[in-house]
C-alpha cells in the first residue's frame, strides 16, 4: 500500500531553469540519473523471473483432500483422522481446528466455507462414515447435519456444491439402499442426490420414479461411481448442472431458467413416500442428459475426476488413471457447446522454466526456519505483471530522452580561450569537471 504522501508525482529530475544553477550541486544531479538507472535495471530483472511455489507448513500428518479459497485471505482444508485446517492470511499459517464429535476415523474430502466462521465439511466412507458437519464460530465447535441414510452398508459421499449461501447439492455413489430406512431412494440402484435450500439443515433426496434402462438419467452403467476430489466432481453455472462419472460421462440437467437466479427445491405435489430426515417427498428429476468425453475409463481408478465450467458453454474436463500417472492419454478434454461434445487435449511437453518454478527450494522444506509474521504476509504486494514494467521503462526512457538535452547544455562550459598564465589549480578543477562529464556519461549510458 501506497502512503498518501507518494500519490502525489514528484519530478524524477530537477528541470532546468527552475533553480539557479550551482556549480557545487552536480553531483545531486547525477546521483539522481544513477538511482533511475539502477531502478530501470531492477525492472528489467523482474520481467525475466518466473513464478515460484511456497511451500508453507501446516503442522499436520493428515493427507489433505479438501480446499476452498473463500476469498479475502480465508481458505479452509480437510483431509483424513478428522483434521480440519483453517487460514486467514492467504495460507501462509494455518490453524488447526477443533475436531468434529466422533470424527477420529473420518475423511474429510471436501468442505465449502463463506467465511472466516461458517463452514460445512463433508467425510468420505461407506455407510455412516459418510457425515456432513457444520461450524458457524470458526471452527471451534461443530455440529453434525447429515448422515448417510443408505448405511450402514451402503453409500458414498463424494462431492458438495453450494450454487450460493443456501442452495445446495450433495452427490454420492449409486447404492441400493433400503426401502424401510430410506423410502424415497431405496430399492432402486441410481446415483444419490440431495438438495438443500436453508444453508445445509435439511437435506431432500432427488428421485428417479421412471427407472429407465442403465446409462439413462441417474441410472449408472456397470460399476460406474463418482471421485471424491474435493467437491470438483460436479460443477455450475448459468442455471446448469454437469456431474462427471468414473465412465467418463458427463450427466447435464438445468437447474432453472433466466430470469431466476435460484433453483427451486422443493416438490410440486407430493404422492409417493416421504423422507424421514428432511420430511420432504423427492424431486423427480428425469430429464437428464448425457455424453461421453475423451477421457480413460477403464477400470476402477479411471474416469473424470473435476469438472469446471466458465459458462453455459465453455468447460474442461480433467481424468485419467490415477494408477497410471506417467500416462497422458485420456487425461484432458474440452467443450464449447455446454457438454453437448468433448474434444480431446493436446499433451504440450512442460516447458523447462515451469518445471523449474514446481521444483521447491531447499529453505522451504527447512521446518525449522523463524516463522514469519501475518501481518507482513497481508502487506506483501504482487510483482507487476510484465507489460506494466515495459510500460513504466518506457515511461521513463521519454522522461529520460527530453531532459537530458538541457542537462547537457547545463554541464557543458562556455567556450573560451585559455588563459595566458593559468591560475593555480586550475589544472585540478578541469580534473574534477571531467570526471564529473565522465560520471554523466557512464549514467546516460546505462
Amino acid at each position: 500500500m501506497r502512503h498518501k504522501t507518494h500519490d502525489r508525482q514528484q519530478p524524477l529530475l530537477d528541470l532546468p531553469g527552475s533553480v539557479p544553477h550551482r556549480p557545487g550541486k552536480s553531483g545531486k544531479y547525477i546521483f539522481t540519473l544513477l538511482r533511475l538507472a539502477a531502478i530501470l535495471a531492477i525492472a528489467a530483472l523482474t520481467t525475466q523471473s518466473q513464478a515460484q511455489w511456497d511451500l508453507e507448513d501446516t503442522h499436520t500428518t493428515a493427507s489433505l483432500r479438501g480446499i476452498h479459497n473463500v476469498g479475502g485471505g480465508v481458505v479452509w482444508a480437510s483431509g483424513t483422522h478428522g483434521t480440519v485446517l483453517r487460514s486467514e492470511d492467504g495460507g501462509y499459517l494455518w490453524q488447526t481446528c477443533n475436531m468434529p464429535p466422533g470424527a477420529e476415523n473420518l475423511d474429510f474430502r471436501g468442505i465449502q466455507g463463506w467465511d472466516e466462521n461458517n463452514a460445512i465439511v463433508m467425510s468420505s466412507g461407506k455407510g455412516d462414515l459418510s457425515r456432513l458437519y457444520k461450524t458457524t464460530d470458526g471452527c471451534q465447535t461443530w455440529r453434525l447435519l447429515f448422515t448417510n441414510p443408505d448405511a450402514p452398508d451402503d453409500g458414498f459421499f463424494d462431492a458438495l456444491l453450494f450454487l450460493d449461501r443456501k442452495h445446495g447439492l450433495l452427490f454420492g455413489d449409486p447404492a441400493h439402499g433400503s426401502p424401510t430406512r430410506n423410502p424415497v431412494e431405496g430399492g432402486y440402484f441410481a446415483f444419490r442426490i440431495r438438495v438443500t435450500d436453508d444453508g445445509g439443515n435439511t437435506w431432500a433426496p432427488v428421485s428417479d420414479p421412471e427407472r429407465p434402462q442403465p446409462g439413462k438419467n441417474l441410472m449408472p452403467l456397470g460399476t460406474e461411481g463418482l471421485f471424491a476430489a474435493s467437491n470438483s466432481s460436479a460443477a455450475f453455472s448459468d442455471g446448469w448442472l454437469w456431474i462427471g462419472t468414473g465412465g467418463a460421462r458427463v450427466l447435464k440437467r438445468r437447474l432453472y431458467q433466466p430470469p431466476a437466479t435460484n433453483p427451486t427445491f422443493n416438490a410440486g405435489f407430493c404422492a409417493g413416500a416421504i423422507d424421514p430426515s428432511s420430511h420432504r417427498c423427492g424431486l423427480p428429476w428425469v430429464d437428464w442428459s448425457n455424453t461421453t468425453a475423451p477421457l480413460a475409463s477403464k477400470g476402477n481408478a479411471a474416469g473424470i475426476f473435476s469438472l469446471h465450467f466458465i459458462s453455459a458453454t465453455k468447460g474442461v474436463a480433467v481424468g485419467g488413471d490415477y494408477q497410471k500417472p506417467d500416462d497422458p492419454a485420456g487425461t484432458a478434454a474440452y467443450t464449447i457447446d455446454g457438454g453437448q461434445t468433448w474434444q480431446p487435449a493436446p499433451n504440450p511437453t512442460p516447458r523447462l522454466p515451469l518445471l523449474r518454478s514446481l521444483r521447491p527450494h531447499p529453505k522451504t522444506l527447512d521446518h525449522r526456519r523463524r516463522q514469519r509474521h501475518r501481518h507482513l504476509h497481508r502487506r506483501r504486494q504482487k510483482l507487476a505483471p510484465p507489460q506494466t514494467l515495459r510500460l513504466r521503462r518506457s515511461r521513463h526512457r521519454q522522461k529520460l530522452e527530453r531532459l537530458v538535452p538541457p542537462l547537457r547544455r547545463r554541464f557543458q562550459r562556455p567556450h573560451r580561450p585559455p588563459p595566458h598564465h593559468p591560475a593555480a589549480g586550475s589544472k585540478t578543477i578541469a580534473a574534477s569537471r571531467n570526471q564529473q562529464t565522465q560520471s554523466l556519461t557512464a549514467a546516460l549510458s546505462l
